[in-house]
């Protein structure tokens, strides 16, 4: 098991204007496990004002398996948290496809109670990414007649950037995610730092005003993105960017 310090390494994100570059990522973004056979990582949730350690997500490739009709990485999620201990296992099955990530099913596990297989109806992502590049789609979680988001979705690769995490430095394109209701409230955005080498070593997640913990995250940090302001609730930090 990795070991992530109890309170968030200092992190600088300097941004390198005018300077570009294109990188293929060769991981699950997010989830920052490499999209290999037998690959494994875990990664820290660090959650603001604090900065404290609140939770470690262990990230495993058991294998290959066809769902769907797509061939997909099947990867075992365990979740711990302090004095809770580890969470069942869940599983989420995405697909690698002419340079785009598909989604494919999501099957969680509760500790008590029974879980839930969803599969997921959204727009892939590219895995080729270069300053300038755009998507726009939607995102649902689909089990049965019932359905869970239902969200519209858009990225955009904005810029390159040094991150600094505590001693280590990575030069990065910097992608944001973003999602809305149908009605256009914006719900949440994610900044993501994808090294030249491929990997994501840092995720940043900020929710919108459409979110239901907005006004709890009032003094947080912000950032104002195409006319929307959004609040940092948490951060998220692989073994292989402190390590």
């Amino acid at each position: 098991m990795a070991t992530f310090p109890m309170t968030e390494p200092e992190i600088e994100v300097i941004e390198l204007p005018g300077e570009t570059m294109t990188v293929e990522c060769r991981d699950a973004r997010s989830f920052f496990v490499l999209l290999e056979d037998g690959a494994s990582c875990e990664f820290a949730f660090y959650d603001y004002p604090e900065r404290s350690l609140t939770g470690i997500t262990k990230m495993k490739v058991e294998g290959r398996i066809v769902v769907n009709g797509k061939e997909c990485f099947e990867i075992a999620a365990c979740d711990w948290e302090p004095n809770e201990g580890e969470s069942p296992p869940s599983h989420w099955y995405l697909s690698l496809e002419g340079n785009q990530l598909h989604w494919v099913r999501f099957v969680w596990r509760k500790k008590d109670g029974v879980g839930r297989s969803e599969e997921i109806d959204a727009t892939p992502l590219p895995t080729i990414l270069f300053v300038g590049l755009k998507t726009e789609g939607h995102e649902t979680y689909v089990c049965g007649d019932e359905k869970r988001g239902d969200f519209i979705t858009r990225t955009e690769v904005t810029g390159v950037a040094e991150v600094r995490i505590g001693e280590k430095r990575f030069r990065c394109l910097r992608e944001v995610w973003t999602n809305f209701e149908r009605d256009g409230s914006s719900l949440k955005l994610a900044e993501l730092f994808i090294s030249e080498q491929g990997r994501t070593v840092l995720f940043r997640r900020y929710n919108g005003r459409g979110s239901h913990n907005y006004e709890q995250l009032k003094g947080n940090p912000e950032l104002n993105f195409n006319g929307e302001v959004y609040r940092l609730w948490y951060d998220c930090i692989p073994d292989h960017a402190v390590e």
